[in-house]
C-alpha cells in the first residue's frame, strides 16, 4: 500500500533507544587520518569580535571567527575543545580528518546552513569522534542531512536542537553506514524531507539512518530524552518515498 504524502511525527523519547536501520545503501563517504592527542582549548566568537588570523583562537580574548578556521589550523589536534560564543555562524564546518569537542558557551550558539548546505558536516573515518554541546543547527539544505550530515565518524550531541532543516534524505540529520549519532537531550523538530526521483528519498525528515552496505555495518542512532516533533516526509513516485516523518 502506498505511503501517505505527508507524515508528521510527534513523540517523546525517554531512556535509551537504539535504532539500526538496514534498508538503504551507503552514500560512499570517505575519510582520512587517525586521532591524535588533544590540546587547546580553542575559542570562537562571531565577527566583529572574532578574527581569523594566524594567532587567533587559543585565548578567549582573541577568538577566531569560525570553527572552520580553527579545525584547519596546523596546531589543532583531534579531540580538541572549541568553545563557541553566542551568535550565528554560517561557515558550515566540515570535519574531514580530525574530530573535536564543540561547546556552545551561554545561550544562542547557532550554526546556520543558509538553505544552501548542511549546518555541520562530517567525512571523518570511523575511528574519529565529534561531540556537540549546547548548539542549534538550523536552515540546512543539502542532498543528505540538512542539519547534521554525518558521512563518517561517531557523533554525540548534548542539548542540541535540529530544526528547520531540509533534505531529500534526513532533513534533521543523516547517519551514514558505519557511523553513529547519539543524542542526549535536545530536540529534532520542524524538519522536512521531500522526495526526489531517487529511491529512499523523501524519507527520514527527522533522521535518516543508512543500513548495512555489503560488509559495511549499518549506521546507529541512539536517542536519550530527545523530543522528536512536527517533522514531515513528503512522498513521490518511488515506493519508499514519504516514509519516516520522524525517523527512517
Amino acid at each position: 500500500m502506498a505511503a501517505p504524502s505527508r507524515r508528521p511525527r510527534t513523540l517523546r523519547l525517554r531512556g535509551a533507544i537504539a535504532v539500526v536501520v538496514a534498508i538503504a545503501t551507503s552514500a560512499g563517504f570517505l575519510g582520512l587520518a587517525a586521532p591524535a592527542s588533544a590540546a587547546g582549548p580553542w575559542f570562537v566568537a562571531p565577527t566583529p569580535t572574532g578574527a581569523n588570523t594566524a594567532t587567533c583562537g587559543l585565548a578567549a580574548a582573541t577568538p577566531c571567527a569560525t570553527v572552520t578556521f580553527v579545525i584547519a589550523k596546523a596546531a589543532f589536534l583531534a579531540g580538541d575543545t572549541i568553545n563557541v560564543a553566542p551568535g550565528t555562524y554560517v561557515d558550515r564546518p566540515l570535519f574531514q580528518t580530525k574530530g573535536a569537542n564543540v561547546v556552545g558557551t551561554g545561550a544562542g550558539a547557532i550554526f546556520d546552513g543558509s538553505n544552501v548546505s548542511f549546518a555541520i558536516g562530517s567525512l571523518l573515518p570511523a575511528a574519529q569522534s565529534v561531540t556537540l554541546t549546547n548548539l542549534t543547527l538550523r536552515n540546512g539544505n543539502t542532498g543528505t542531512g540538512g542539519g547534521l550530515a554525518i558521512g563518517g565518524g561517531q557523533f554525540t550531541t548534548n542539548n542540541v536542537t535540529l530544526s528547520g532543516n531540509k533534505s531529500p534524505a534526513g532533513g534533521g540529520a543523516y547517519v551514514a553506514a558505519n557511523s553513529s549519532l547519539t543524542m542526549n537531550g535536545g530536540a529534532i523538530s520542524g524538519n522536512t524531507s521531500t522526495a526526489s526521483a531517487t529511491a529512499f528519498t523523501g524519507a527520514g525528515a527527522g533522521v535518516y539512518v543508512v543500513g548495512r552496505a555489503g560488509a559495511t555495518p549499518a549506521g546507529i542512532l541512539r536517542l536519550n530524552n530527545v523530543t522528536v516533533s512536527n517533522n514531515t516526509a513528503t512522498g513521490g513516485a518511488t515506493a519508499a518515498a514519504g516514509n519516516g516523518g520522524g525517523i527512517f
